[in-house]
C-alpha cells in the first residue's frame, strides 16, 4: 500500500513539474523571447555575464519526441552583430522528456558586448525544423548585465522597509515584522511575516514604487526556502517534523515530506535536492522521487544554519560554537572550516567571501580563486556585514549604535553612515537598478 502512495505521489510531482506549462521558468522576465519550431515551444533569456562567459536560460515545452537526447553544443550558438560564437558549456536545470529546462554558456569578453548593437541566439536543425535566431538589443541588455547601481533591501527594528544603494537610501512604503527574505528576482522578494502567518509577494518598480500582494496566510513556519523553476515554497513546519510543498499562487499545501524528517530546523535547495539540517546532521533529500539520497554529520555541534551562495557553487553551514563550514554544493566536500564566525558575506562575482570574527572587529577575506587569505582590522565592532559584489565596498551594521555604515574593505575605514537605524534583517538579496 505505501508503495502504491509513493508512486501516486510521484505521478502528481511528474504532473505538477512536468506539465505546468503556464509557469514562467525564465528568471528574466524582461528579456525572455518566445518562438516556435515545428511543434515545439522555446522560450529564452540571458540571466548573468560572469567571468567572461554569459548564461542563457532555455524553457521547452513539446509532446514530441525526447528533447534530452539533444546535444545542445551542436545545435545552439550566439552571435553578436553576426560574429559567431560557440556555446561551450550546457547543464539541465530541470531534465525532462518534454519540459527541459537548460542552461547554456557562452564565452564572450566584456567589451564585445558593450560594443555590440545586437546579440543572437542561434537555433539550429532542432527536431529537423528550420533554423531560428532569437535577438535582444545590446542597448538594453548591458544596463542589465552590466548596472551604475546595486542596492539591498533592509528592514529595520520597527519594520520599515528601506532600500540602500551605493548612491543613496530611500525608505520604502512597506512595514512588517520580517523573519525571512527570499529573493525572486532583481525587483521581486517573498517577504515572511511569522507574527502574523503572511507571505508578501513584493515588487519594486523602477521609479522605487513598492506594490505589495499579499498571499494567503500560512500556518506557522520555522525556516522556508524558495524553488525558482516552479515557483514553490519548501517550508518546514513550527516543530521540525514535515516539510511542506506551498503553491505560491494561493498559498495551499500541496505535498509534504514527513517520513523523511523528525526535528528539522533548517533547509536549502538546490537542484532537485533539499539540503535540511537536523541536529548535527545535512539530510540531502531528493525531492522528484520523495528519497533520502544521502545523510552526512558535520561534527557533534548543532547546525544553526544552511544558506546556499548565490551562484549556488557553495553550501554555508554554521553551528552551535559559530563555526562556519563551506561546503562544495557538488560533492559536499569540507572546502574551509573557519572557527567562531559571527558573520559572513559572500561576493559571487569576484568568488570571495568575507568572515566577521566573533569579536566584530576583524574581518578575514578568503578568495577562493587563489585561494589567499586577508585579514582586516577595525577600530570598532560590527554586528553584520554584506559585502557588495564586484567591488571593494561593505554595509555593515556597527554592534553599539543604532547605525549601518559603508566601509572600505581595503583599509577598514568607515567611509559614511548610510543610515542611523538598528538594523532588524541584513542580508545577501542584492537587486539590480538599471539606470545608465
Amino acid at each position: 500500500m505505501k508503495k502504491i502512495l509513493m508512486l501516486i505521489l510521484v505521478i502528481l510531482i511528474l504532473l505538477i513539474t512536468g506539465c505546468a506549462q503556464d509557469q514562467e521558468k525564465i528568471l528574466v522576465p524582461k528579456f525572455s523571447e518566445t518562438i516556435t519550431i515545428k511543434d515545439i515551444q522555446i522560450k529564452a533569456s540571458p540571466t548573468k555575464y560572469q567571468d567572461n562567459n554569459l548564461r542563457f536560460e532555455l524553457s521547452f515545452t513539446t509532446h514530441a519526441g525526447d528533447l534530452t537526447e539533444n546535444n545542445w553544443k551542436e545545435i545552439i550558438s550566439t552571435e553578436i552583430d553576426e560574429e559567431e560564437f560557440k556555446i561551450v558549456e550546457y547543464k539541465y536545470l530541470r531534465k525532462s522528456e518534454h519540459h527541459p529546462v537548460i542552461e547554456v554558456v557562452a564565452e564572450l569578453d566584456k567589451e564585445t558586448l558593450q560594443k555590440g548593437k545586437e546579440l543572437s541566439l542561434n537555433i539550429t536543425g532542432l527536431a529537423g525544423g528550420k533554423n531560428e535566431k532569437i535577438s535582444w538589443s545590446l542597448n538594453k541588455l548591458n544596463k542589465f548585465l552590466f548596472p551604475s547601481q546595486i542596492g539591498i533591501l533592509v528592514n529595520d527594528i520597527k519594520g520599515d522597509s528601506w532600500l540602500l544603494t551605493n548612491q543613496g537610501e530611500k525608505k520604502l512604503g512597506y512595514s512588517a515584522s520580517i523573519n525571512n527574505i527570499l529573493k525572486i528576482n532583481n525587483n521581486n522578494w517573498l517577504i515572511y511575516d511569522k507574527e502574523n502567518g503572511v507571505l508578501d509577494n513584493i515588487t519594486l518598480n523602477e521609479d522605487f514604487r513598492i506594490n505589495s500582494k499579499s498571499i494567503k496566510t500560512l500556518p506557522s513556519l520555522k525556516n522556508i526556502v524558495y524553488f525558482e523553476l516552479e515557483k514553490f515554497l519548501f517550508a518546514i513546519s513550527e516543530n521540525g517534523d514535515n516539510i511542506l510543498v506551498i503553491n505560491l499562487e494561493n498559498g495551499e499545501t500541496i505535498l509534504s515530506y514527513k517520513d523523511l524528517i523528525k526535528s528539522a530546523s533548517n533547509i536549502e535547495v538546490i537542484g532537485n535536492q533539499l539540503f535540511v539540517s537536523e541536529e548535527d546532521e545535512i539530510k540531502i533529500i531528493n525531492f522528484e522521487s520523495f528519497m533520502l539520497d544521502k545523510s552526512m554529520s558535520l561534527g557533534n555541534k548543532k547546525i544553526t544554519d544552511i544558506n546556499k551562495s548565490t551562484d549556488g557553487k557553495y553550501l554555508f553551514v554554521t553551528d552551535e560554537d559559530k563555526t562556519l563550514k563551506i561546503l562544495s554544493s557538488v560533492d559536499l566536500q569540507v572546502i574551509k572550516e573557519i572557527y567562531f564566525s559571527r558573520d559572513y558575506s559572500y561576493d559571487s562575482i569576484l568568488d570571495k567571501i568575507l568572515v566577521l570574527n566573533k569579536e566584530g572587529n576583524g574581518i578575514i577575506e578568503y578568495n577562493f580563486k587563489d585561494n589567499n587569505k586577508r585579514e582586516i582590522q577595525l577600530d570598532y565592532s560590527l554586528q553584520d556585514i554584506v559585502v557588495i559584489p564586484n567591488s571593494k565596498y561593505i554595509y555593515g551594521s556597527l554592534a553599539d549604535k543604532n547605525e549601518l555604515v559603508l566601509i572600505n574593505s581595503e583599509s577598514g575605514k568607515i567611509i559614511k553612515n548610510i543610515l542611523d537605524k538598528a538594523i532588524e534583517n541584513l542580508n545577501d538579496n542584492f537587486i539590480i537598478l538599471n539606470t545608465n
